[in-house]
């Protein structure tokens, strides 16, 4: 009880005789496994429109073995361009915490003239911002992606670039004239000419949006931005 208390209070995810791994592109449940007492996890939502997805991680969430958490994954339905989607955890109706997250970042905003998309969130900093009129997009911060170029119709605009679910990495950089979309963060793939966006949350055309994505996972060390990669 002591050691997972402490290892809870570090952010680590405690009480786990194995490391684990579960991710969620879209809504469902999950039964924690028997030995399994605390997860970290980290969630992207969906992007909307142009507008990048965010990004909110947590570490040491207590859990009960045995117990059925559920996912929910949407996107915008009133389509409005100032408003994302949501990707949250759920014990019962009760809602763990948003976006899994207790701490958040954002994502890129879209660009004016033509749609560029904005970066999705990264671990350590938000999004970078679709260019406007024929203008580069931003590079992204802390692990984020990149935003796209700003394009000089809608045709030739890009999308925003993705961001990887495994802990933070590299931040992508914006898209040009040559490569209109921005590279996606921390692994994330990246976005395309026509406002194609990256996975996971980058923004784009909207038409698909980016799917948002969730990532719990559990182990003895294992925890977010740092300590998350594939076990």
């Amino acid at each position: 009880m002591i050691r997972n208390l402490l290892m809870a209070a570090a952010g680590v995810a405690a009480g786990a005789e194995s490391a684990g791994q579960i991710v969620f592109t879209a809504s469902g449940s999950w039964v924690v496994p028997p030995d399994v007492t605390a997860i970290s996890g980290v969630a992207v939502s969906t992007s909307n429109a142009a507008i990048g997805g965010g990004l909110a991680y947590s570490n040491g969430i207590a859990v009960t073995p045995g117990e059925t958490l559920t996912i929910s994954i949407i996107g915008n339905a009133n389509g409005t361009r100032l408003l994302r989607g949501s990707t949250v955890l759920l014990r019962g109706a009760v809602l763990i915490a948003n976006c899994v997250g207790d701490v958040r970042f954002s994502g890129g905003r879209g660009g004016a003239d033509f749609g560029a998309g904005g970066g999705a969130a990264g671990y350590a900093g938000n999004g970078g911002d679709g260019g406007t009129l024929n203008s580069p997009g931003t590079a992204g911060s802390g692990g984020s992606g990149g935003g796209g170029f700003g394009g000089t119709a809608t045709g030739n605009a890009g999308g925003g670039g993705g961001v990887g679910l495994l802990g933070i990495g590299a931040s992508g950089v914006g898209g040009d004239a040559g490569n209109p979309g921005g590279t996606g963060g921390s692994n994330g793939s990246d976005g395309a000419i026509n406002r194609l966006p990256g996975r996971f949350g980058g923004g784009g055309s909207g038409t698909p949006a980016s799917a948002g994505g969730l990532r719990i996972i559990w182990g003895a060390g294992r925890s977010y931005p740092n300590n998350a990669l594939d076990v």
